[in-house]
């Protein structure tokens, strides 16, 4: 889709399906675009950085409006490397009480500490 050919009916679906803050900011790249701007004008206008102006305006004109969206709803960045069972046990651990320590135990630690 060619930005600068963009129809009323999906001007109008831009501003209508902009909800949060990001996607504000992304139909106002893309109706910049559709209005002639070059990317460092509506980089500037719109106080972001020029890569993403590309990146929008690349992903709207590949896709249309399903470029419009995020790319993807998961976790960016590495991998989790612990599942939340094993979270669930060190944190369960950091937050219990400490064994209960016998007097056997305190005169070793006190031993230790003489040396």
């Amino acid at each position: 889709m060619v930005l600068a050919e963009l129809d009323e009916t999906v001007r109008e679906r831009l501003i209508r399906t902009a909800g949060s803050l990001k996607a504000q900011v992304r139909a106002r790249i893309v109706l910049a675009a559709a209005a002639g701007l070059d990317n460092e004008a509506i980089a500037r206008d719109l106080a972001v950085g020029v890569n993403m102006v590309r990146k929008r305006r690349g992903r709207f004109a590949a896709k249309g409006l399903e470029g419009f969206k995020d790319a993807a709803a998961s976790r960016a960045g590495r991998p989790k490397t612990y599942g939340p069972l094993v979270r669930t046990a060190v944190v369960a651990a950091a937050t219990s009480a400490p064994p209960h320590r016998t007097s056997a135990a305190r005169s070793r630690l006190a031993s230790r500490r003489r040396r």
